[in-house]
């Protein structure tokens, strides 16, 4: 393959190295937006979830990449198969190409004409923005299940998500098994979204229940997202496998078309037509951040009986958005 024109570093990369806070402590949002309450390994987490497990919790995680594909979480979680999950948009979440992942791959591949070992790649995730919003789907998942996707979901910390955050996809037309009035959106009208130990004082509560009861009942129900720990642009070393986004949208696209388009829009790290930006030193001919492999599916729960039937289709969808991106995207 010859070489294509040469890319420039984007407005995405500028977004993705905007300052952050310390990854120990993750930003408090206002009221009404998303609330990190703090970076929770997967360890504490865990001591967490067994501590609400005495009050009969209901667990569920947010997600908002390939865990939106029935499939992806199946092979995680296999009792999961034929479950349905909500769609539903968290306010105060930016989703964009930012979660580094450092897995180098078996084999030398090249990209056009140069030939180079990858050292990983890149996965969707995201940071708190107050004025963000991202859509995914809500999974409801047993201690055993929750297990699961913490070991699946290595490199990121599972956090708790305010169900006031929590909404109804706009325009999403929802069925029998995907109730508008499912208990997660019926929680968050009652303000029933305080966290484990956030009780206040040790009064007991009214017709003499305890405290604890009390808040037991305030909280039946967890939600949880896997928000990455580094924060590092898609790269040459560490791109996007073009097999890991097929994965994704037919995710979406088993929501629905706008659902898709959504993932798509909202989503910061593509290349935008006519946002690159020339920094100086960007003299790579073959600079890429975006790598095609359908013909050699790099990404480990990848289909390619699907991407291979669907890619067209799937690329159609992405070159309406990001024209620009496609163009630049690398066969490896």
């Amino acid at each position: 393959m010859q070489p294509q024109t040469r890319m420039a570093y984007t407005s995405s990369f500028w977004w993705a190295r905007r300052p952050v806070l310390p990854a120990t402590i993750m930003r408090t949002m206002t009221a009404s937006a998303f609330v990190v309450l703090g970076s929770v390994p997967h360890s504490a987490a865990a001591a967490d979830s067994a501590r609400a497990n005495t009050c009969a919790i209901r667990h569920f995680v947010f997600g908002y990449g390939s865990l939106i594909c029935p499939d992806s979480r199946a092979v995680t979680a296999p009792s999961l198969v034929g479950a349905r999950a909500l769609p539903c948009t968290v306010r105060g979440l930016e989703r964009g190409w930012i979660a580094r992942i450092d897995v180098p791959l078996p084999r030398w591949g090249a990209v056009g004409n140069v030939p180079r070992r990858l050292d990983g790649w890149t996965a969707v995730g995201v940071r708190p923005s107050p004025s963000g919003t991202t859509s995914g789907v809500l999974i409801e998942v047993d201690e055993e299940e929750l297990g699961r996707f913490d070991a699946r979901e290595a490199g990121y910390d599972r956090v708790p998500v305010r169900l006031e955050d929590i909404f109804p996809v706009e325009g999403h037309e929802y069925d029998d098994g995907e109730d508008v009035d499912h208990a997660v959106f019926s929680a968050r009208g009652r303000g029933e979204a305080r966290c484990i130990g956030d009780g206040g004082d040790n009064e007991d509560g009214k017709n003499g229940e305890s405290k604890v009861e009390e808040e037991c009942k305030e909280e039946s129900l967890k939600v949880w997202v896997y928000v990455q720990r580094d924060r590092t642009p898609a790269s040459p070393t560490h791109p996007i496998k073009q097999s890991y986004v097929d994965v994704i949208l037919r995710g979406c696209l088993s929501v629905s078309e706008s659902f898709a388009r959504s993932f798509i829009k909202t989503t910061h790290g593509w290349w935008h037509e006519g946002e690159d930006i020339n920094l100086e030193g960007d003299k790579d001919e073959n600079h890429h951040t975006w790598v095609e492999d359908r013909h050699f599916p790099l990404y480990i729960r990848a289909d390619s009986g699907y991407s291979n039937e669907m890619g067209h289709c799937l690329d159609r969808l992405l070159r309406e958005h990001h024209p620009d991106a496609v163009e630049k995207r690398r066969k490896y």
